[in-house]
């Protein structure tokens, strides 16, 4: 199997292990097992844990921002596509909430993994803070709404769906956020 292959196959089996067992199952023998290697062979490809988390966090930055939803004209209408992409993701990829809101595995990766993970979280609220600062400008949002409140509820509104009742497939997932962004979006919207 090709190197760059089997680093994918080895990152996404860490992705997994998070994922279906947290971070007390996340150690290097699980990893080869998962991947049908020894351990040895594991070290050929990565030199230390710290280096697999290290890929596992640019495989959850490819995820989360490499795919993105095209932009749209309208910033109101592509947030709520990205809400949907987000919670969309989560469901094909489940380890990624664990990735991102576990400073354990943040401090795993050493201080470059810890910098990355806060880095992804800013990014993430950026994405939303930039599409409801350009409603704004463009008259798009009910007078008296605060960008940073809406903001935190956008980012609230993730979080609920994601934690909340799980649905049983990518599609019920991403419908259900769909309808619930359309709740938010009536009330940010000027008619």
């Amino acid at each position: 199997m090709p190197t760059e292959e089997r680093r994918r196959q080895i990152v996404d089996a860490a992705l997994g292990i998070i994922a279906e067992a947290g971070l007390q199952r996340f150690t290097t023998a699980a990893i080869a097992e998962r991947v049908g290697i020894s351990e040895g062979a594991l070290f050929r490809h990565f030199r230390n844990k710290q280096a697999i988390v290290v890929a596992a966090l640019d495989r959850v930055e490819e995820v989360m921002f490499e795919r993105l939803p095209d932009r749209t004209d309208d910033p109101l209408d592509w947030l709520g596509q990205v809400v949907s992409y987000r919670v969309q993701m989560v469901h094909e990829h489940p380890g990624i909430p664990r990735i991102v809101f576990s400073d354990e595995l943040a401090h795993a990766a050493g201080p470059e993994g810890a910098a990355r993970v806060a880095a992804l979280k800013r990014r993430a609220l950026a994405l939303g803070r930039e599409a409801l600062l350009e409603a704004q400008r463009r008259g798009q949002l009910v007078d008296g709404v605060s960008v940073e409140d809406m903001t935190l509820m956008v980012q609230g509104l993730i979080f609920a769906l994601l934690f909340g009742a799980p649905a049983a497939e990518p599609n019920d997932a991403a419908a259900r956020a769909a309808r619930a962004w359309c709740s938010l979006e009536r009330l940010l919207r000027r008619p």
